[in-house]
This record gives C-alpha cells, structure tokens and sequence, in this order.
C-alpha cells in the first residue's frame, strides 16, 4: 500500500549510459514491468513510479518517486540541460522532456521540485560514461549514489571493491546486478542515508565545486569540461576499475557476425526460420481454434439463440457474422502473435538486435540515415505504432520524420495475418517461403520510398556518424522473456481487439444497410447490394489492372484501412453472407476465395493473390498508425506519406500481377 497522495514525495532519478541496465533496475526496485531488452536506447520515455526504501534504523517505510531516465552519455541529452547549478532560478515546476521529442506537447514524467537524488550507474566494465554523469550531477548540486553494474562480465580482469570505489569517488557506492536480484537493499539502505543527510557531503571527492554559479548545466558543463574529464581519469585510477580490455566470447562472434557476407545471410536465415516456424507449428493450433469457434461454439450459441426463439433473428447474424467473426479473428491471431513476439523478444534480449543496427547502416546511409533507424523498423515485425513511438530515441529531429513515414511499410502482425491467410491458399507448399519473400519485399519498399522521400521532402537531411554500444550476447532470461511475451499479447488482446470487434460489428452493420434492390435493413439484405458491396464495387475497377476487379477483395481492403486484421473477417463475412454469385454452395472461405480470384483475374488467381498481398503491404496504414503518424509528422506530411503509399502500392500490385501472369 503506497503514501497518502498528500505527501510529498523525495524525487530519485535513475540514470545511466545506454544499455547499462536502468530499466531492469527500475523494475527490480519497484515492481514494475518496464519492458527491458539489451540494445541501446530502447527506453524511449521516461518512467516513474513508488520505490519503497526502509531505513535502516527506523521501523516504517519510506517511500521515493523513482523515475527512470532515458539512457545518454549527457545531461543535456535526457532533457536535464535546463536544470540550474545553485537552484536559485528554480520555480518547482521543472518538468523532464523526452529526449529528442518534436513536440513541446510530447507526454513527459515531471518533477514537482529538484532531484533529491541521483542513483548513477557505472558499468564496471566501461566506467568512464557513468562517472562522467555522476560528474556532471553533482556539478549541478545533485546528491549522487553510485550503483556499480555488470561486475559478473569483469571477474578475472579486475576485483570491484565497494569501499575502495566509495574512497576514490567520495560517494556511497553499491554494487548492483539487476538481472540476478543483487544489491536492492543495500541500494535503498543508501538512498535513505544520503537522504536524511547534508547533501553537501555526498560530494564527490576532488571534483571542482561550481557554488554560486547561477547558469544552465550546459553553461556551466562547458566551463569545467576538461576538469570533469581529468577528474574521471583519476577515479578510475584509484578505484581500480582501470583493467585493460580482454577479449570476451562477444567479441569473437563479432568478428564474424558483423562481416556483411555473412550476418546478412544470418539474419535473413532467421526471419526465414520465424516465418517457416508460423506456417508448420503454428497452423494445426490455428486450425484446432478456427474449428472449436466455427463448430461446437458455432452450433452451441445458435441452439441457445433457437431455444429463445432469436433463431434467425437479425441479432444471431450479428452474434455469429459480426461478434463472433471478431473473436475469431483475435484467437486465431493470438498464437501467430506470440510466436513473433517472442522471436522479437530473443533478439532483443539476447543482444542480436544492435548487430542488426550496424549491420543496416550502410544501406540506411544510403537514404540520409544510418543504423539505429532500423531500430523502430524491426520493431515492426510487431506492430506500426509502438515502432512509431520508438522513432523517438533517434537523435536527429529530420530523421525522426522519415523513418516516421517509412514505418508503415515495414510488415507488422496484422499483415502477417494477411499474407498467411492469402499464402496458404494459394501457395500451400510453399506458404513459409512466399512470406518471407513478402517481408523481403518490405525491405525493397523502405528503401524505394525512402529514397524517393530523401530526393523530394527531405533533401537537407544530414548524414550524421554511428556510434553505438555493442552490449555482450547474453542468455535471455526466461520469466522476463515470457512476461514480456505475455504482456504484448495482453495489449493486442485490450487494443486490437476492441479494434477488431468495433470494425466487425461496422462492416456486419454496413452489409446490412441496402443502397439498390428494394431490401430492408438487416442481415436479409445480399451483400453486393449493401452499402459495403456498393462502395467496393466502386473501387473495385480501379484494381482490376492488378486482377483484382472482385467485390470481397476490395471490401477487405476497405475495411482495412480499419485494422488490417478485419480484412480477413471481411471477406469472409461477405462469402458467408452472399454466397449467391458464387457457382457452387456450400463451399468454405479458402474455396471461395480461390474461386472468386480466379474469376476476377481471367484465371490467374495466383498472380491476383500476389498482387494482393503487395497491395495490402503498402497502402493505407490502420487507423491507429494513421492517428499516430498525423501527430507526429502533422497533417501535410502525414497526408503526403498516405497518397504516397497508395500510388507506390498500386503501382507495385500491378507491375505484380501483370508480370506474374506471363508465368
């Protein structure tokens, strides 16, 4: 049970370098569930929350906001570079901006005073970043702790001593491993002592005090620069955190991984594997669900709805064409999900990721970018939005724009779900493989539209040097990994879902409102004379040059644009509820659409199918991503990155199925 609200708070911040692992000691000392991963600058917003600290002599708890900051090698870099150095200016309002963020109205953790303290984390194995902040803080009247890391990865290079590290910085020091559980309680024993302490004595020990300076940190940082970097220098001497490098397993693998002959070759063998692992494993789970909804459940609701006397009823076909349609959408979806979700996860946690980084640079330079662009694209293989949001751990504001309009051509889960479906059909033995070819294509299509992007609306962009930290590979940590596994189906159930199941209920009500026939509103009403199959009758002919002049097909493409995932329950919904035009009845959803592409195509259904999925893959994004993206780039850079996609993703799907046809 937390403090009343009515007290104030002592204020901690959690700093450090990237990758040295503040969100994992977020989490260890709150409780929380930050998402945590071993690449660098994954922590895109700031967090807070209540860390319980018990002083140690004293009974009853005392409670801190503990808020996590984001990881950087400066102050000014985590949105620090307006905290003043003797507070004389301070008003109490003082608020921490996301790092890099375009907008002044960006969401942001605040600060209803100044820091009270700052827990400082030095890893072990590179001191230098974390002693340079520590420097840094306590230059600008911070009080500091320094919480030594990653002292497993330094054991027979250099013996860290707490009391020998605390002698030569002047500071309490921990030693600290997030990951195994170590040092929590030392850690909070320490913040309750500097706490109820003179802030003056937890002042590093030889560092040049800047007392009565009233100027911005980045002023103030400016003038005693070399001194900070002198002083480092010293501390890292006497605390005998100055062994020389050895070379680590890591290392070795480097040598080999980051040649481009062969980690791209590595990477695309994975992707590969992930998209093989969906069609062979995954498929009879899907299919055992798909069977559990369309028969027991099926047959179960209808007798309920018979027993009543709601048989027949508009509200059955609502029941079982709209809700249940949704539902079984999101279960057939969710064990495709966490498959993905958990490669993502493997590679984030294990370290592979940021080697994914460098290997891109050279192809992301090409478009004004580098490396740590492919950050959010990759994320994608989830979803657009949080990919969006991770734009904002990029440094430069112009290049935080382009990948923000590149996202939505980089191939999320609801495509996944597209192209499965689609590949399946049409392409039963070799389902894996089109899919990765799909995915492959995405690749293509970042970097056409980003080239034609870099030469258009963004020809300033400025190249600007990669640097980044190579964390070590490391074993993924089982309950963590599934945690994280477990808490992004949970939004994709909480958010998509409601997604969906809105979206299914607005095509059920759509197909039920007649425009030609005489009908009455309801589920009598044929489908291709609804308002749905009237509205893609009409756009139906302008993709009839990709062979895709049928109605199903472009009432799933509309009800796209809703969320990718209804697509398939559209046109599923629409065969169920129109079955008439079709030759031969009953048939099931995958005869159904086979034959209707084939009709639309002059009997190339595979090509058509092709052309389908490239269409899918690069127009319109979902409604959520399209929200996000108007906030981010604004309305005529949004508006021009929509009508882009659309005349690129046309433009392919036809060149596809004209091509795909002369085989």
């Amino acid at each position: 049970m937390g403090p009343p609200a009515q007290v104030a708070l002592a204020q901690v911040l959690l700093v450090g370098a990237p990758n040295v692992g503040k969100s994992t000691l977020f989490n260890l000392l709150t409780g929380s569930h930050q998402t945590t991963t071993n690449a660098p600058s994954t922590t895109v917003w700031p967090a807070e929350a209540r860390w319980r600290i018990a002083a140690p002599d004293a009974g009853s708890p005392t409670w801190v906001r503990l808020v996590d900051l984001l990881g950087s090698f400066t102050l000014a870099d985590i949105g620090l570079d307006q905290l003043t150095v003797a507070g004389a200016r301070h008003d109490g309002s003082w608020r921490s901006q996301p790092v890099g963020s375009p907008k002044a109205n960006e969401p942001s953790v605040g600060l209803s005073s100044r820091p009270d303290l700052a827990i400082v984390m030095v890893d072990a194995g590179a001191p230098a970043a974390g002693l340079y902040l520590l420097a840094q803080l306590a230059l600008c009247q911070v009080p500091v702790i320094a919480a030594v890391t990653k002292t497993d990865l330094v054991q027979g290079r250099v013996v860290v001593e707490p009391d020998r590290v605390a002698g030569a910085l002047g500071v309490p020091t921990v030693v600290v491993n997030p990951r195994r559980g170590w040092g929590a309680t030392q850690l909070a024993e320490a913040a309750c002592r500097v706490l109820a302490a003179d802030p003056a004595k937890s002042y590093p020990e030889g560092l040049p005090r800047s007392a009565g300076q009233d100027g911005a940190t980045s002023a103030v940082l400016e003038d005693n620069s070399q001194a900070l970097f002198d002083w480092v220098a010293r501390v890292i001497r006497r605390s005998g955190l100055d062994a020389p490098p050895a070379t680590i397993p890591s290392d070795r693998i480097d040598r080999w991984l980051l040649k481009g002959w062969v980690g791209v070759p590595v990477f695309l063998g994975v992707l590969w594997g992930v998209f093989e692992l969906t069609t062979v494993l995954i498929r009879p789970v899907q299919s055992w669900l798909e069977d559990l909804l369309a028969g027991p459940v099926t047959r179960w609701l209808s007798g309920g709805l018979d027993a009543v006397g709601l048989g027949g009823s508009w509200f059955e076909s609502l029941l079982l064409n709209g809700l249940l349609a949704a539902v079984s959408v999101v279960v057939g979806i969710l064990p495709l999900i966490a498959v993905v979700f958990l490669a993502v996860a493997l590679l984030e946690d294990s370290g592979y990721m940021t080697r994914v980084a460098l290997l891109a640079d050279r192809l992301m330079r090409g478009l004004g970018l580098d490396g740590r662009a492919v950050l959010p694209l990759v994320l994608c293989l989830g979803c657009n939005v949080p990919a969006l949001t991770a734009t904002r751990a990029l440094p430069n504001v112009r290049q935080r724009l382009l990948v923000a309009c590149l996202v939505p051509y980089a191939s999320c889960t609801a495509r996944l779900v597209i192209f499965l479906f689609m590949a399946r059909i049409f392409f039963p033995s070799h389902a894996g493989t089109v899919v990765f070819g799909l995915y492959l294509a995405s690749v293509a299509l970042i970097v056409l539209v980003g080239w034609l992007l870099r030469h258009t609306a963004f020809r300033e962009l400025d190249r600007e040097p990669l640097i980044l930290i190579l964390p070590p590979y490391q074993w993924p940590r089982l309950w963590p990994l599934l945690r994280s596994v477990g808490s992004r189906c949970r939004d994709f159930i909480w958010q998509a879902g409601r997604v969906i199941l809105l979206f299914s209920v607005i095509v059920w009500l759509l197909l039920c409102v007649p425009v030609r026939g005489g009908h009455a509103f309801g589920p009598s009403t044929p489908a291709q004379d609804s308002l749905l199959g009237a509205v893609a009758h009409g756009v139906a002919p302008a993709l009839g040059p990709a062979g895709l002049n049928d109605w199903h097909a472009t009432a799933a493409l509309v009800a796209g644009v809703g969320a990718k995932e209804v697509a398939v329950a559209t046109m599923a919904t629409t065969f169920s509820m129109d079955p008439a035009d079709l030759q031969a009845s009953p048939l099931d959803t995958s005869a159904q659409v086979r034959q209707a592409f084939d009709q639309s195509s002059g009997g190339h259904g595979g090509a058509a199918a092709l052309a389908f999925m490239i269409f899918s893959l690069g127009y319109l994004p979902c409604i959520a991503t399209m929200a996000e993206q108007w906030r981010l780039l604004g309305a005529r850079l949004a508006w021009l990155s929509w009508g882009l996609g659309l005349v690129v993703a046309w433009t392919l799907a036809v060149a596809a199925f004209q091509i795909g046809r002369l085989w």
